[in-house]
C-alpha cells in the first residue's frame, strides 16, 4: 500500500514539471516570433530611401538635389520607416528654403491681405471729417479749409445724400459759414473760410462743424457734428503750412466747451490679460444744481463706439442734503479686448432729477478715450491708464456742457 502511494505521488510532480516546461518552451518560441516580426529590413528601407530621394526641378530640367553639407551626420541615417519619412520631410524643408529667390516674392500680397483683413470689418460710424487750420498773428485771421468726408454713413440705402457743411467759431453764433453741397458719400469740399480773432482768444475758441444733408423732400437733416477747440492744435496752429490734415469723427453729440459746471473724480483700471476695463465714479464736487429745484444727482456711463451708444450704466441717485458734493463710490466692468481700446470712448454725464414732474437735466459730462475722441484731461487720463496696466489712475475732470 505505501509503495504504490509513493509512485502516484512521483508520477503527479513528474507531470507537473513536464507541464512548466513545456510552457516556457512555447513562451520562448513566441518571443522570437515577435522579435522576428519587428525586426527592419535595411535592404528594403535601403531600396526605399534611395527611390525616394528628393529631385529640384528647374527650368523643365530634373536632377537629383545634392546633399547639404553641415545640416546631416553620419547619426542623422534613418532606422525606422517613421525615421525614414521625418528625414525626407526636412530634406524637403531645407530645400525650397534654400532654393527660394527674393525677386520672385510678392511683397505686396502681405499688404493687400491686411487691407482686404481691415476693409472686411464693418464700419459702425457716422463719417470721418477732415480739416485744416491756420492762424496768422498779423492779421489776427483764422482761416478754416474744410476738405473732404470719408465713410459717410447715410440713412437710405438707396439714394445718396446732398451733404453740406455749417462752420461756426464758438461762442460767437452769428459769424457762420456753409459750403457748397455735394451729392456723394465721400463729397470733397475743399473751401476756405476766414474768421477775425484776436490774439489773446483764439485759444479760448472752439470750432464747430455741423454735417447736414437734403433728402427728397428739401428737408434739412442733421446728420452729426464736429467740435474742435483750438487749444488742441496750439502747437501746430501758428507754423508755416498750419496743422495739416486734422481728422475727427462725426458724432452725434454737441459736445461744445463751455462754462465749467463742477468736477467729478473718477478711477480707470485696465487688466489687458482679461480683457475688462473697470470704471470707478468716486465722487463730485462743486456741480451747479438748485437744492430747492433739484431733488437728487446720478452718473450715467455710456460706451460709445463709432459715434454709436453700445452700452449705458448708472449709479444710484445720491438724494442727501448737500446734492452739490455727492460721493457715489460705485464701478462698473465692461469686457473689452485690447484691440478694441483704439475704438470706444466713454462719456460719463452727471444728471439732476427734479423735484416736480419735469424731464432730467444733464448739469455736465466729460469725455474719456483715446486721441480720436477725447482731448485734454479725457485723453492725458486714458493714456495714463494704458501706461499703468493692472493698477487704478485717479484723475478730477471739469465737467462741461
Amino acid at each position: 500500500m505505501k509503495m504504490g502511494f509513493v509512485q502516484t505521488e512521483w508520477l503527479f510532480f513528474f507531470l507537473l514539471g513536464l507541464s512548466f516546461l513545456l510552457t516556457i518552451i512555447l513562451v520562448l518560441i513566441w518571443i522570437c516570433w515577435c522579435l522576428k516580426r519587428k525586426k527592419p529590413n535595411l535592404a528594403s528601407e535601403k531600396l526605399e530611401l534611395k527611390s525616394t530621394v528628393p529631385f529640384h526641378y528647374e527650368a523643365g530640367l530634373h536632377t537629383q538635389q545634392e546633399p547639404i553639407k553641415g545640416h546631416l551626420s553620419a547619426k542623422s541615417v534613418p532606422t525606422s520607416p517613421m525615421q525614414t519619412r521625418y528625414f525626407l520631410d526636412t530634406s524637403n524643408a531645407i530645400s525650397r528654403r534654400h532654393s527660394l529667390d527674393p525677386q520672385t516674392l510678392d511683397l505686396d500680397m502681405y499688404s493687400r491681405e491686411k487691407s482686404e483683413s481691415m476693409g472686411s470689418l464693418p464700419y459702425l460710424g457716422l463719417g470721418q471729417l477732415c480739416f485744416e487750420l491756420f492762424y496768422e498773428r498779423e492779421t489776427e485771421k483764422l482761416q478754416v479749409k474744410i476738405a473732404s468726408i470719408c465713410q459717410l454713413q447715410s440713412k437710405s440705402v438707396t439714394t445718396t445724400p446732398h451733404v453740406f457743411i455749417k462752420v461756426v467759431l464758438m461762442p460767437d453764433k452769428k459769424r457762420r459759414y456753409q459750403t457748397k453741397t455735394i451729392k456723394d458719400t465721400e463729397p470733397e469740399f475743399n473751401e476756405e473760410f476766414v474768421f477775425a480773432v484776436p490774439v489773446n482768444e483764439v485759444l479760448t475758441r472752439t470750432l464747430r462743424m455741423t454735417v447736414c444733408s437734403f433728402d427728397r423732400f428739401s428737408r434739412q437733416n442733421t446728420i452729426g457734428y464736429v467740435v474742435f477747440p483750438l487749444t488742441e492744435a496750439k502747437e501746430n496752429l501758428v507754423m508755416e503750412g498750419g496743422t495739416g490734415e486734422i481728422w475727427r469723427e462725426i458724432t452725434k453729440e454737441n459736445l461744445i466747451l463751455g462754462e465749467v459746471n463742477g468736477s467729478m473724480l473718477i478711477s480707470l483700471l485696465n487688466l489687458p490679460t482679461a480683457g475688462r476695463l473697470t470704471i470707478v465714479i468716486l465722487k463730485c464736487k462743486d456741480l451747479r444744481v438748485d437744492d430747492d429745484v433739484d431733488a437728487g444727482v446720478y452718473v450715467k456711463v455710456s460706451m460709445v463706439s463709432g459715434g454709436k451708444t453700445i452700452k449705458t450704466k448708472k449709479t444710484s441717485t445720491f438724494r442727501k442734503r448737500d446734492i452739490s458734493n455727492p460721493v457715489f463710490n460705485e464701478s462698473f466692468v465692461f469686457d473689452i479686448p485690447n484691440e478694441y481700446l483704439e475704438k470706444i470712448s466713454f462719456i460719463m454725464a452727471v444728471c439732476a432729477s427734479p423735484r416736480s414732474g419735469s424731464s432730467k437735466r444733464i448739469v455736465g459730462r466729460i469725455v474719456v478715450g483715446p486721441y480720436m475722441y477725447s482731448s485734454g484731461d479725457g485723453l492725458a487720463h486714458w493714456n495714463d491708464m494704458l501706461l499703468s496696466p493692472r493698477h487704478s489712475v485717479a484723475h478730477w475732470h471739469d465737467l462741461t456742457r
